[in-house]
Order: structure tokens, then sequence, then C-alpha cells
């Protein structure tokens, strides 16, 4: 979820070249990513514990990012700069404002990520 709103709103170097990796990464299948996954879990130290399944299956993917960042997107831009003109910090923007009108498309993602767990 945070991810997408900073691909949606922040600008930062590289910021494009970093999303179409992740769509690049959705057309990798599964079984693929299995080493990779397990090599990561084995240094997080992270083998047979339940923090890395939640990892594992909160992660969301490729799918997960395409689907918030277009959510955030969605939403207008000056909703953002009314809150900035009344004073309101990033983070208030994000926290209060931003990630409550994207609450849909949360339950949408978490569905998904339930349905594919």
């Amino acid at each position: 979820m945070p991810l997408g709103y900073a691909f949606a709103r922040l600008r930062f170097k590289g910021r494009d070249a970093i999303f179409y990796f992740f769509i690049v990464l959705m057309f990798l299948p599964a079984g693929g990513t299995l080493m990779a996954l397990y090599a990561l879990l084995r240094t997080l130290k992270l083998i047979d514990k339940l923090w890395g399944l939640i990892l594992v299956y909160t992660g969301g993917g490729g799918t997960a990012l395409f689907l918030m960042r277009q959510i955030f997107l969605n939403i207008p831009s000056e909703i953002e700069d009314a809150a900035k003109v009344d004073g309101a910090n990033s983070a208030r923007i994000a926290f209060q404002i931003m990630f409550p009108l994207a609450t849909s498309g949360m339950v949408l993602v978490g569905i998904m990520q339930f349905m594919r767990a």
C-alpha cells in the first residue's frame, strides 16, 4: 500500500524503472522465484517461522502494487494540494487523507491475497 502511494505521488530518481521492474516480475512464473524466495528467507532467518509466511503471503507482488498505484492515481491531486495549504505535512496527508480514500483498493488487494494464500 505505501509503495503504491510512493509510485503514484512521489517523484524520485529511477521511479519509473523500478515500477517497470515490478511489472516485469508479474510475468515470471511462481516456480521460477521459489529459490530466490527461499534464499531471502534463509538470509533473514525466517525459515520455519510464522513471520516468514506472513512476509511471503502479504507481499502481494506486482499485482497489488499495480492496483494500489492505479487507485492512488485516480484520487484527485487537488485534495493533496488543499491539505498542504491547510498546513498538513506529507505523513499526515498520506495517513489521514490518502490511505482512507484508498480503502476500497486495500480491501480488494486483501481479498486477492487471501484467495492467493
